[in-house]
């Protein structure tokens, strides 16, 4: 082999590294564009489900539970994304009171838990149990596996919603 075919070849080769290299730059990035595509997918769809989530605890602080359920009836994501179906109860005797939204029993169900959970939720509101739908309900400790599901009026779920909470060791105060 002449010194001209030597510097050919190693020019050739070095080409093909550069190359090489080149294409092991591009596979890179292509991956980390994908993964960081498929996190911003992620992002969108919790952002989703944390705006349902964050309308579900607004109206249950207004006491608006034919908002939930109206939601729940048109939206099958918002249905799944909370934390209980809200259903409208079917009352066979008509009570002059149930004109007003903020008497009328409405059905909570406990959807399961998307997330590890173990059930219980500790909050503060100045007695130590309250009777809800009928009821009695420990508020230091209700846990939702001890009940499937029980029937709520917007009146009382506005006036027991606020307290204060304790939520994996931070204090969320609902006003």
């Amino acid at each position: 082999m002449s010194k001209e075919e030597i510097k050919k070849a190693y020019e050739l080769a070095q080409k093909e590294l550069k190359e090489k290299r080149i294409g092991q730059v591009k596979e890179l990035v292509k991956k980390t564009l994908e993964r960081l595509s498929h996190l911003d997918e992620q992002i969108s769809k919790l952002q989703e489900e944390r705006k349902i989530l964050k309308l579900d605890i607004d109206d249950l602080k207004a006491g608006r539970l034919d908002r939930i359920e109206e939601r729940q009836s048109k939206d099958e994501k918002a249905k799944k994304t909370s934390v209980a179906t809200i259903v409208k109860e079917k009352v066979v005797e008509h009570h002059h009171h149930y004109d007003n939204y903020w008497y009328y029993p409405y059905r909570v169900v406990w959807n399961p838990p998307l997330l590890p959970y173990d059930g219980t939720v500790y909050c503060t509101t100045g007695n130590a149990s309250t009777t809800i739908g009928g009821n009695a309900v420990s508020c230091n400790s209700i846990n939702t596996g001890g009940c499937s599901s029980f029937t709520l009026t917007s009146s009382v779920a506005k006036d027991f919603s606020i307290g204060t909470y304790n939520i994996d060791g931070d204090i969320v105060h609902l006003r």
